[in-house]
């Protein structure tokens, strides 16, 4: 596979078609990475090692990676080796923090597109130098969107941006991608689509060993940490401390976690007690998202048996699953390790079960 080596302005100044290994990952609600390991030479440490941005991309794929760190390993049997990672075009929302007190109160979209992204890192009118060059938002996107986009109130203050942005999409079952093209960098939200059995539209993907696509894997429910009910605390101290409940199970079926949410401000009254519960509560439903029941298949398929990645299903979307024990699941497609080396190309996606 070549791979492509680009400048901080995005211009391609080398293609590399020796790399001995190549991992490109990709993830749905948040930062991707990857890693390539090449034999070392003075002029790939002098290409690599600058103080400028670099930036690998593959032929036909508009997401791409930062390099952000080259190591130097040697080995008298086989030979020294560079090994290159970092992190998708996504990394750059790392570079930004939400600045001082941000409230989000409106549409989902908007709440993460203005609120949130355009605010911090493409707008430098108040506070100079915090634009990202390059990054815009996809166009058209809210006319296009047509996943739900519920009404939000969120408090957020000095976040890592790309954190912030993670927690909002997951609470939401959204995905998020920066790709380049037509010379600019592209913020999008999207929702995976449903290619299982619950739907009709759509051809049906499913892996199972029935079909010779899954070729092994790893099956894990894991409710350990399992929570259901969240008691919100905001600001105040003792009976005055503000709190909030979220979620109403009872008895055996009640699992309790405390929240700690005393960064949330109502900045001495000039946030009216009903919008800062509100926030408190969305902050519990957040915190509650991460509590979840995870029933996880991590496994191999084969690339070139029944369906393509890329094709006939791509990260987020939701497919069927079944191993060789009778487990089936309807499950979101959160991750996708790409391998390839000398034994050749291996696709890993990774499944999440998704209710209903």
């Amino acid at each position: 596979m070549d791979l492509y080596v680009l400048d901080a302005n995005f211009k391609k100044i080398e293609i590399i078609s020796y790399a001995e290994s190549i991992i490109w990952t990709k993830r749905y609600f948040s930062l991707g990475d990857f890693e390539i390991v090449l034999p070392a030479s003075r002029y790939l440490l002098q290409l690599f090692c600058s103080n400028e941005d670099r930036y690998i991309m593959r032929p036909g794929d508009q997401t791409g990676m930062i390099v952000e760190k080259i190591q130097l390993t040697t080995d008298e049997e086989s030979g020294d080796k560079l090994i290159i990672s970092g992190p998708t075009f996504q990394g750059l929302l790392k570079r930004r923090i939400v600045w001082g007190q941000k409230i989000l109160k409106g549409t989902l979209l908007d709440c993460i597109l203005l609120g949130l992204v355009a605010d911090n890192a493409m707008d430098d009118s108040i506070i100079s130098g915090r634009r990202l060059e390059y990054l815009s938002i996809r166009p058209n996107i809210s006319m296009e969107w047509t996943g739900e986009n519920p009404h939000i109130e969120k408090q957020v203050t000095d976040d890592v941006l790309s954190d912030a942005v993670i927690s909002v999409c997951t609470a939401y079952g959204i995905g998020w991608e920066i790709y380049f093209e037509n010379g600019k960098l592209l913020f999008n939200l999207y929702r995976g689509k449903d290619r299982s059995s619950a739907q009709n539209i759509l051809p049906v993907v499913k892996f199972s060993p029935k079909y010779g696509n899954y070729l092994n894997g790893n099956y894990t429910f894991d409710k350990s940490n399992y929570k259901n009910v969240a008691m919100v605390a905001g600001e105040g101290e003792g009976t005055a401390r503000k709190m909030a409940a979220v979620g109403n199970a009872v008895g055996r079926s009640r699992y309790e976690v405390f929240v700690d949410q005393s960064s949330l401000s109502t900045n001495e009254g000039e946030i009216s007690d009903i919008e800062y519960m509100n926030q408190l509560k969305m902050a519990g439903e957040e915190k509650l998202a991460e509590y979840g029941t995870s029933e996880t298949y991590d496994s191999t398929v084969d690339p070139d048996v029944n369906y393509r990645y890329g094709k006939d299903y791509n990260l987020g979307d939701i497919v069927e699953v079944e191993n060789e024990y009778g487990i089936i699941s309807r499950a979101r497609i959160t991750e996708v390790i790409e391998s390839e080396d000398e034994n050749g190309y291996t696709c890993f996606p990774k499944f999440e079960s998704v209710e209903g």
